[in-house]
């Protein structure tokens, strides 16, 4: 075992030695700031696969559309977009106060808009999954 690996391997009870290792480009951060007593969160986590050439497309939808459209949603705090340059696969994780904040900003139409408006640049329909944030560390980028 390589000098550091077991505090590597032992990140928030999750063994990364048993994930692959794949080196991912943070295409876009719109970062949160937990505030006081926010102990769990929620994440809406979307994976999709985009077409060939087609992710500084994505990046820059991300940045003129999504994140300022995320910005106005009642309970968004921030998130990310990851996205792998060589196999073209990227996702976004967003943090939300609560799980009826996600559900109203996709009522509201707020997430159809977003993904008609990228899936000219995605080679299929994204996943979206719902997640408890139930550990997190402050992000921030200088």
């Amino acid at each position: 075992m390589k000098k550091g690996q077991k505090a590597r391997d032992l990140i928030n009870g999750i063994k990364m030695a048993e994930m692959p290792k794949k080196r991912l480009s943070v295409s876009s951060a719109f970062l949160f700031k937990k505030g006081k007593g926010a102990n769990i969160m929620n994440a809406k986590v979307v994976i999709f696969q985009i077409k060939p050439g087609k992710q500084g497309e994505v990046v820059r939808l991300f940045k003129e559309f999504v994140i300022p459209g995320a910005e106005k949603q009642k309970g968004f705090k921030g998130g990310l977009l990851l996205t792998d340059p060589n196999t073209g696969k990227a996702t976004s994780i967003a943090l939300w106060e609560t799980e009826a904040d996600i559900k109203a900003s996709e009522a509201s139409g707020y997430y159809k808009e977003r993904v008609a408006k990228l899936s000219d640049a995605l080679a299929l329909p994204p996943v979206r999954e719902i997640y408890e944030v139930n550990n997190l560390v402050n992000l921030s980028v200088k």
